[in-house]
């Protein structure tokens, strides 16, 4: 199985080009929360280490959990944020432009 970075690697890919969905859904396939704030970390390292403009990326509450600690000193884009919404499970969301402001927001956020 590929590593979380190398994962990481193949998402910050898609997201270069201009036909990626927006948001770009990411099923975490019942992946610990752990694992999964270990992926969400990796994305934003590769994505600012490729200059990928990432506005805002949403996780569930259980890997905000993981992440809030190191939430701060996460290497990441420029002006990115990270959020989660409580209606979310198993899925992370990517948005290259910040997102409508009438979604559900009402969660944590750095």
């Amino acid at each position: 199985m590929a590593s979380m970075r190398e994962i990481a690697l193949g998402i910050s890919s898609v997201l270069q080009h201009s036909t990626t969905p927006e948001p770009l859904s990411i099923d975490l396939w019942n992946e610990p929360p752990d694992e999964a704030a270990a992926l969400v970390k990796a994305l934003l390292a590769e994505c600012h280490d490729a200059e990928i403009a990432v506005a805002t990326i949403k996780v569930p509450k259980e890997v905000w959990a993981v992440l809030a600690p190191e939430a701060e000193r996460m290497v990441r884009p420029l002006s990115t944020r990270v959020e989660i919404l409580p209606s979310m499970d198993q899925q992370i969301e990517v948005w290259r432009r910040p997102p409508p402001q009438n979604r559900d927001n009402s969660g944590p956020q750095t």
